[in-house]
């Protein structure tokens, strides 16, 4: 059997702050019965969902507000994971029918952007959900901040479909391709609002458009990004799925999947670098946008490290076998799934020795 040995993200992320929230256990029972009562999650999986920890990946994610604010946070995140997989699951009609999945996403972005004229779905109750949900952020965000959410929705939403396109297609994205479109399909940029959120804000977009801050997000989406590649690739490849970065790099570059892994975690040490780094080239605002500057580019810090840290603390990507994973970093390659699509190109496995 072959084993595949991840690089140690946690260590990479060590120096940036991180804490939970006082409120994740409230929260998240509030979350699950609130997403239970859709009836979207089968109840011989509904433990299963639980072991995936989303209330948890909120208190992470979004430590330094109210309960209300972190309740949304954990909302969104399981409407999110879920839309995400019935894009990805190898189960899942949608994985390569880019028209399928763009037909989804628009009933997807209606639900959220024109909450006054949505109309629910028979076949998509998740739709309704996101209405719900929808209904509650815009009561309790400025209108910039609601607008931005939705801006970044619908971004996520078509580059989501695209993806499938590629899988539809049998198309590899080069390296530059899969790491523009991966800055959309990882919806990190959705995650930000709720930083304003919890700290009850509404930053200028003067401030947002600024060069240093639009390093930040850039860095802390890559963190969220190719960690989450670096942590999904066995559960993404035992599904056929090579739409990841250590699949893409591993085929452009003609190397073995453990070489790709380390190259890959050369790109998240760089840039955790690039987002400290930027942190010290803050713009020098007037003193009140200053100060909430300076808690917001912190929220970010939380988001980046708290998802990270998050990847090893959820049954999702290691299923019964996270707390070994956790503390030897090895982990076995799981056998393609019976219903999932063989790939149209193979990756190579030559183990390195430690």
């Amino acid at each position: 059997m072959t084993i595949i040995r991840l690089p140690n993200i946690l260590s990479a992320v060590s120096e940036i702050q991180s804490r939970v929230h006082d409120a994740e256990k409230e929260v998240t029972q509030a979350s699950e019965e609130w997403f239970s009562s859709y009836n979207l999650i089968p109840p011989a999986k509904w433990d299963d969902f639980v072991k995936e920890r989303f209330g948890l990946c909120a208190a992470m994610s979004w430590p330094q507000g109210g309960k209300d604010s972190l309740r949304t946070g954990s909302d969104w995140l399981i409407l999110l994971f879920k839309y995400d997989d019935l894009l990805d699951e190898a189960s899942s009609n949608l994985m390569r029918d880019e028209r399928g999945a763009t037909k989804a996403s628009k009933i997807f972005i209606s639900a959220i952007a024109d909450t006054e004229n949505f109309q629910p779905v028979p076949y998509l109750p998740i739709a309704t959900a996101c209405h719900d949900f929808m209904t509650r952020f815009r009561a309790m965000s400025p209108p910039n901040v609601a607008k931005r959410f939705v801006d970044s929705i619908t971004s996520y939403a078509i580059a989501a479909s695209k993806q499938t396109g590629f899988r539809e297609r049998n198309l590899r994205p080069s390296v530059e391709e899969y790491v523009a479109l991966r800055r959309e399909t990882g919806a990190v940029m959705t995650c930000m609002p709720f930083i304003e959120n919890s700290l009850g804000i509404d930053l200028p977009d003067s401030v947002l458009q600024h060069p240093i801050i639009e390093k930040l997000h850039t860095a802390a989406n890559d963190i969220v990004c190719w960690g989450n590649d670096i942590t999904s690739f066995n559960r993404e490849q035992a599904a056929g799925d090579h739409f990841n970065l250590v699949a893409v790099v591993a085929l452009e570059k003609g190397l073995p999947v453990q070489v790709a892994l380390e190259y890959v975690y050369l790109m998240f040490q760089s840039a955790v670098s690039r987002f400290e780094n930027a942190k010290f080239q803050i713009p020098t605002l007037d003193p009140e946008n200053h100060e909430i500057v300076s808690k917001y580019v912190e929220g970010l810090g939380f988001l980046c490290s708290g998802l990270t840290r998050w990847y090893f603390e959820t049954d999702r990507y290691f299923g019964p076998n996270l707390r070994e994973v956790k503390e030897t970093m090895k982990l076995h390659l799981l056998p393609l799934e019976k219903c999932a699509s063989r790939p149209f190109q193979t990756l190579t496995y030559t183990v390195i020795e430690y």
